[in-house]
């Protein structure tokens, strides 16, 4: 079966949804009319004039923060929210930010000032400031920007719309890392970001993409599809668009990886395929004093650098 079929056939599983008069407008295209992607999936729409995939009904703000609590950051549920342990995690999540660290450096040349927004516990604030960074971090949830606090990160803790950095100066470069799908107005945040930005500097971010390989192999089962947490699902088709409304252009887009450890691979591939984690556990179990961390890039992240134009 080719991807092209099994897009037709995924589309085809939807039925007739919503229309204008539910308060539903299309991110993308300001459309008033979606289907439902999947029929198990009772949140998750497609647009039905420019094929654009999102959650609906959105969550408040109130819902979000009491969602990134600290039982998000260590959940036993992961595999529906959150991270299994992101503090016990944090050498995986550096290694991942100083390889992505290459590309910014291919494109901003010498250490400036970041905004890292969705910062989390400040892995990535420590990293840019161990480079020579000036860093700046955003984060919604009390627990998370509290962590960041005390190795000294200064960060702003609430959500992109209320944070107003008046008098200070603009910024070289603004990440998001997984989180453009979280927010409940991407357009207005990559509006603002544009502002935040000095002329021809740089936005980066990484996301799931909708349209790879690895979500319609495994449809609703896609990890992707996080229920309460992920409310924006792009491809790299629809995000390009939208980077382009807001006055950016897009510089490159490609597949990017994480380092993970090989338990939480095995139990990841779990959510797939029970028999071949399985054989996973069975035949890739790390010595004593092994390191089982490693580089893995399921092609199902995409990456976009964007320059302010």
């Amino acid at each position: 079966m080719t991807l092209e079929s099994m897009k037709e056939k995924s589309e085809k599983a939807g039925h007739e949804g919503l229309d204008a008069g539910t308060g539903l407008c299309c991110e993308l295209c300001g459309s008033g009319k979606a289907k439902l992607l999947y029929p198990n999936l009772e949140k998750v729409y497609r647009c039905k004039d420019c094929g654009f995939i999102f959650s609906f009904p959105q969550p408040s703000l109130e819902t979000l923060k009491k969602l990134y609590s600290e039982s998000y950051f260590v959940s036993r549920q992961s595999v529906a929210t959150g991270y299994d342990d992101y503090i016990r995690d944090e050498e995986n999540i550096r290694r991942t930010f100083q390889k992505r660290f290459r590309t910014i450096d291919r494109f901003q040349t010498k250490p400036g000032r970041v905004l890292d927004i969705g910062c989390a516990a400040g892995f990535f604030l420590a990293v840019a400031r161990e480079r020579g960074w000036e860093v700046k971090g955003i984060e919604i949830s009390d627990y998370a920007a509290a962590y960041a606090r005390k190795s000294g990160a200064d960060v702003y803790c609430g959500p992109l719309e209320s944070f107003e950095p008046s008098g200070e100066k603009l910024f070289d470069v603004v990440t998001l890392w997984d989180v453009i799908e979280h927010v409940r107005q991407p357009r207005r945040d990559l509006e603002k970001i544009y502002r935040l930005l000095k002329p021809g500097g740089w936005l980066v971010l990484a996301t799931p993409d909708v349209d790879s390989l690895t979500h319609w192999l495994f449809r609703e089962r896609w990890m992707g599809f996080k229920d309460e947490e992920h409310l924006f699902f792009f491809s790299g088709k629809s995000m390009t668009q939208l980077l382009k409304q807001c006055g950016f252009r897009v510089v490159m887009s490609k597949f990017e990886g994480k380092y993970v450890s090989l338990d939480l691979f095995k139990r990841r591939i779990g959510c797939y395929s029970r028999n071949l984690s399985a054989v996973l556990r069975k035949f890739f179990q790390p010595q004593s004093g092994q390191n089982s961390n490693f580089y893995v890039n399921p092609f199902d992240i995409r990456m976009f650098v964007a320059q302010k134009i």
